[in-house]
């Protein structure tokens, strides 16, 4: 029996740590403001991301990526990182702090830049946008008060900003590589890590399957002992 219960528990932590690196899919749809630098929209966008078999949850979107591009009605399968943990290793995303020892420091700065589209007029849309793209590729366009604002905000620990509402998506094709796959975004309301997103990796179906093989052979033999 406590071998039985052995594999129970493997496979109910093997689909725990599935759900905690889940992947969604995301489906871009519209730039609701159609907000524009002349070139390209910038502020909020909108977008679904999949919660569940048939079920999708509408989302607001900040594209915090100028060196990729994606178009209206576009979808893809997209990691989910948390903001939370000021030390996490970002490993889902475009830019893991393996490889950038500011890499937090810039997805927070770019979060709470997203936070001041709902707080400032249109006309100022392009200068937080542009900001926000600077961090990434720096020098993609003229330095304005926002970029300095983003860089105040972060000596200052983002005024408080609590960053648990903030998730990197990131597609899953593009993981620490800047250029390749669909643009990265911020998505504020839903948590990482595969909250908001249940749908495990196809890896974790056949590991939970493999379990439960192993459950049902252990069981025959039980009974044909007995």
């Amino acid at each position: 029996m406590s071998l039985i219960r052995s594999f129970a528990a493997a496979a109910v932590l093997t689909l725990s740590a599935g759900a905690a690196s889940a992947q969604t899919a995301v489906t871009y749809q519209s730039s609701p403001t159609n907000a524009n630098d002349g070139t390209h929209y910038v502020g909020p966008f909108v977008g679904t991301l999949q919660t569940g078999v048939g079920a999708a949850q509408s989302v607001t979107m900040f594209c915090i990526d100028v060196l990729n591009q994606v178009t209206f009605g576009d979808s893809w399968t997209a990691n989910l990182t948390s903001l939370a943990d000021a030390g996490g290793s970002l490993a889902a995303t475009r830019h893991p702090a393996s490889g950038d020892a500011q890499a937090m420091t810039k997805y927070r700065t770019a979060a709470w830049l997203t936070t001041q589209f709902g707080l400032t007029a249109q006309d100022e849309w392009s200068g937080i946008q542009h900001a926000i793209w600077n961090l990434w590729a720096p020098g993609s366009y003229a330095a304005t008060s926002w970029d300095a604002a983003g860089a105040t905000a972060a000596t200052s620990n983002w005024h408080g900003l609590d960053f648990a509402g903030f998730s990197v998506l990131t597609d899953v094709r593009s993981v620490g590589q800047a250029v390749g796959g669909a643009q990265e975004f911020i998505v504020p309301g839903v948590p990482g890590g595969g909250v908001g997103s249940v749908v495990p990796e196809p890896s974790t179906y056949l590991l939970l399957g493999t379990g439960l093989v192993a459950l049902a052979g252990v069981a025959r033999r039980r009974r044909a002992a007995a």
